[in-house]
């Protein structure tokens, strides 16, 4: 807890100027004031370097022309504001100092139950039978043995990357966690018991390969640059997962959804009148 205080006032120093013991009151609910000054303590020794006294009542500064270590340095605190990472861990009040707006609700999760069958089904390597429905038309929830392999995020969704059983090609699949209705684990069939070993213990490969990309050529030199920066396009070139392709191209290229797919799932959207009484 107090490493996790210290880490506070560094951040906080050198993103707003200064830390003062209220700070760290409100940040980590404190009880007794007395803690907030021995945080303040302890960091002024540990990190001397870029702290000094600054106040009458013991708060903190910057040391003028100090550029801040790397749990303090820009890309690690957006990366915690991108994760929508609290108070206390970034240093930053995001709803007054650097307010922060996260586009779109907080991705769907399972709940306990299910979440601690899918993470153990890939740490202890269990076969694990799930209910699921996909978007392929007239589709209904039917179970499916799969062989979990990992869980993926891509900023909107969780999903379950697996083997299916039932498939020969043997192609990693993912699975929307929203769309799994139940999961259990099972045993392999008869006859299947090195099959599902073997997919268990396959090493997974997320690089994929390099692929060149075909900008629009409508685009102005400064669009093109913004888009290839946007993207991770390095010349023409984008390192890419193999499996990422088609969705890739679907939110930024032509791609059309196969027409196995019921897609768009959203065909509308508008805004409801608020009722005044």
């Amino acid at each position: 807890m107090m490493e996790d205080r210290i880490l506070f006032i560094l951040r906080r120093t050198y993103w707003v100027g200064n830390t003062r013991r209220q700070d760290l009151v409100d940040a980590f609910n404190l009880k007794n004031p007395q803690r907030a000054s021995e945080a303040i303590d302890k960091a002024l020794k540990l990190y001397d370097k870029y702290l000094e006294r600054w106040g009458a009542r013991g708060g903190v500064t910057w040391r003028d022309g100090v550029l801040p270590p790397p749990e303090a340095a820009p890309g690690k605190i957006f990366a915690l504001l991108q994760q929508g990472a609290p108070f206390h861990e970034t240093g930053i009040r995001t709803n007054t100092e650097l307010p922060v707006r996260l586009q779109y609700r907080e991705a769907y999760r399972p709940d306990d139950e299910s979440l601690e069958m899918i993470m153990r089904g890939i740490l202890e390597q269990k076969l694990t039978r799930v209910l699921y429905v996909g978007l392929r038309r007239r589709e209904v929830a039917r179970w499916r043995w799969i062989v979990p392999r990992s869980l993926e995020f891509t900023g909107r969704q969780w999903r379950l990357l697996g083997f299916d059983l039932s498939d020969d090609t043997e192609t990693l699949k993912s699975y929307v966690l929203s769309r799994i209705q139940d999961i259990q684990y099972d045993t392999p069939p008869r006859g299947q018991s090195g099959r599902v070993q073997q997919l268990h213990e396959r090493p997974l490969d997320y690089k994929g390969g390099v692929y060149k990309v075909d900008l629009n050529d409508n685009l102005t030199p400064d669009q093109r640059i913004a888009i290839k920066q946007e993207l991770g396009i390095t010349g023409t070139n984008l390192q890419i997962s193999d499996r990422d392709v088609y969705e890739f191209m679907r939110l930024y290229g032509d791609a059309e959804p196969s027409s196995e797919i019921v897609w768009p799932p959203v065909t509308g959207i508008r805004k409801l009148e608020t009722r005044k009484d």
